[in-house]
């Protein structure tokens, strides 16, 4: 079984936990062998993802995780140490124009697609929207996520955007209130409840503000995935799957 790891987390872990850059690679390569004999899958069948230069969020909008501190000199000694690493000695792949979690989930599309068996490894609850086997390193926890289950996540995500990446949702509506939304609501029919609660909420900018929420949350299916709200309602009109006054 094929393992998709984004190893961005690892990379911080190592580099936080220790005290110079040579410890931090060490602790990487526990850190790894950790993850791929918890997780079961196939050691000489690794994806990795790491971050890589420069990200389309960021020319959406340019604040895009401006909430996160500085880093040090020191801190990023051990940062750039751990990921040569992974690059020269796992093979990462750096996630340039994107992030790691795009990577993730278009290799794991891919292996849907060639009907290949595969396990996500990360931390990140994000990468959750995407359905199929999920191994948490730190819990370390295997999970099973319905499709059902990862839709669901996704349009909560639209409501209630990302504080953590400094995404904004609608005002004063967290993952509970997301989740009484759409209880009840099945799969192709939760979009029209997103954008029905965002015109009651936002209705003079609704449009706009989900659009770019949808940009920064959404990640990407495939390389050349754009998230368009407009073309999502233009796609669905015929089926009246979400409304088309915009």
């Amino acid at each position: 079984m094929q393992g998709i790891i984004d190893a961005d987390v690892l990379v911080h872990w190592a580099a936080r936990g220790s005290e110079d850059a040579e410890s931090a690679v060490e602790m990487l390569h526990d850190l790894m062998a950790d993850a791929i004999e918890g997780s079961w899958c196939d050691p000489d069948d690794l994806r990795v993802a790491v971050k890589g230069k420069g990200n389309y969020r960021k020319d959406v909008v340019d604040n895009y995780k401006a909430n996160r501190g500085e880093l040090d000199d020191e801190l990023k000694a051990k940062l750039n140490a751990v990921h040569r690493t992974l690059v020269n000695d796992y093979k990462a792949i750096p996630a340039d124009g994107m992030e790691a979690d795009d990577l993730v989930r278009i290799w794991a599309n891919e292996a849907v697609a060639e009907d290949r068996q595969f396990i996500i490894i990360a931390e990140d609850k994000d990468l959750k929207c995407i359905p199929g086997r999920h191994y948490n390193p730190k819990k370390k926890i295997l999970e099973w996520q319905s499709e059902d289950d990862a839709d669901l996540l996704y349009h909560q995500q639209l409501l209630t955007g990302d504080s953590a990446d400094n995404i904004q949702g609608l005002y004063r509506i967290g993952p509970k209130k997301a989740q009484s939304f759409l209880k009840d609501v099945p799969m192709g029919q939760r979009m029209k409840t997103v954008i029905k609660v965002w015109q009651e909420k936002e209705p003079d900018d609704w449009f706009e503000k989900l659009n770019i929420c949808g940009k920064l949350i959404t990640i990407l299916p495939t390389l050349d995935y754009v998230f368009d709200l407009q073309e999502i309602i233009d796609a669905s009109e015929e089926s009246k799957d979400v409304p088309s006054e915009v």
